[in-house]
């Protein structure tokens, strides 16, 4: 096992980082391991993102060997998820239904009072639109 000090170690202590255990080739990531194990060399920030990388699995299958080695794990943070609206299908039939009613007939006619109804708007706004620029409501040419 190679003799590598670094950080914050105890003098006379081998110590290396989680990064560089990952690192190191199997051989000697696994004296490394043993030595830290019984006591002989210390471990500095190894992280649990290191930890995977260390000994060559995934994280999932760590997390699982820990949970069944009986260390309690936390739940992930996930944003609260927000049910889409359902939609509202009664109104739209009762559309339909109207329209059914009403027929081919029924809406031109029903356009026909539409356009007539934008038309009335159009004409009251501009009456009031001139009323509003003569002050007095009087046309300004009579």
């Amino acid at each position: 096992m190679s003799n590598v000090l670094i950080g914050n170690g105890k003098p006379g202590k081998p110590a290396i980082h989680g990064s560089m255990l990952a690192l190191l080739p199997l051989a000697e990531r696994l004296r490394w391991l043993a030595a830290i194990t019984v006591g002989e060399a210390t471990l500095l920030s190894l992280t649990l993102a290191q930890l995977p990388q260390a000994f060559k699995v995934s994280p999932t299958a760590l997390r699982e060997a820990r949970r069944a080695a009986g260390v309690t794990i936390k739940p992930r943070r996930c944003k609260p998820t927000v049910p889409a609206p359902t939609p509202v299908l009664a109104p739209i039939a009762d559309v339909v239904e109207t329209l059914r009613k009403l027929g081919p007939d029924g809406l031109l006619k029903l356009a026909e009072l539409m356009e007539r109804d934008a038309l009335a708007r159009a004409a009251a706004a501009a009456k009031t639109n001139d009323a509003a620029l003569n002050g007095s409501g009087m046309p300004h040419h009579a």
